[in-house]
């Protein structure tokens, strides 16, 4: 079998990551923002949009764009490649909050694939496709490892290492508040401020009543300057809890 052939999906890594599709079609409505649009700028979210549809049929040689035969340095060449190309900070011009978390989802599984491909047991692991079809309970229960991994780095204060994993359960599980808190405490904790805004806005949605994630939510909108609007969130928080205490020092920084 050809060694960059994606089974699951019946074709060549090449074709995956050169496929267009119909510029009209390329984002969605919440992505208004983007205007006037470049070629090499099109050509770029054509390819992160379709990688990350993707991203179910590949194993971790094809997220790395690699044959099961490459030597550690062309993996390792081919990861900063890859790492470089669709590392979510390269794209913030694109000003789109649906782009940057697709771009997160991706990047975390290039470093995913380039752990397992270069882990001492890397044969067994490299089988593996992390975001292949599964029934959703299959799913859920992923996620759940997902998540309690990197929430095993975001206690140790390894935000980057959590971030990865976080990013993963949610994409696995969008269903779950304390997986989107702690991916937009982790976003926060790299300095990824708007998108933390926009995963902890998510955890709030998916429970509203939550003073902590609210009280996480005022302490970003304090961060961004934007007093009022933290100090209302604060309100809100100690609302549903009054002996918040994270809430109440929010709320005194956000007096005049």
């Amino acid at each position: 079998m050809d060694p960059d052939f994606s089974p699951k999906s019946g074709r060549r890594f090449e074709e995956i990551v050169t496929d267009t599709r119909d510029e009209n079609n390329l984002f969605d409505e919440d992505d208004g923002a983007i205007k006037e649009k470049n070629e090499a700028d099109l050509k770029a979210v054509n390819k992160i949009e379709t990688i990350y549809l993707e991203l179910k049929y590949l194993d971790y040689y094809d997220i790395l764009n690699v044959s099961r035969n490459a030597s550690a340095d062309e993996i390792k060449r081919s990861y900063y490649k890859m790492a470089r190309e669709f590392h979510p900070d390269r794209y913030l011009h694109l000003n789109s909050d649906s782009l940057k978390e697709k771009l997160n989802v991706i990047f975390s599984y290039i470093n995913e694939a380039y752990r397992g491909l270069t882990s001492s047991s890397h044969a067994p692991q490299a089988e593996i496709k992390p975001g292949f079809e599964r029934d959703e309970d299959q799913k859920r229960k992923i996620a759940g490892q997902k998540f309690e991994e990197g929430k095993r780095y975001f206690d140790k204060h390894y935000f980057e290492q959590a971030l990865t994993f976080l990013g993963q359960a949610v994409y696995l599980d969008g269903s779950r508040p304390d997986y989107h808190y702690y991916y937009g405490l982790s976003l926060s904790h790299n300095q990824k401020i708007r998108e933390a805004e926009a995963s902890l806005r998510k955890a709030v949605q998916l429970d509203p009543y939550n003073s902590d994630y609210i009280t996480e939510l005022g302490y970003i909108y304090l961060h961004l300057d934007f007093k009022i609007r933290a100090g209302n969130t604060f309100k809100k928080a100690l609302k549903y809890n009054p002996l918040n205490q994270r809430a109440s020092e929010g709320l005194k920084n956000c007096l005049p």
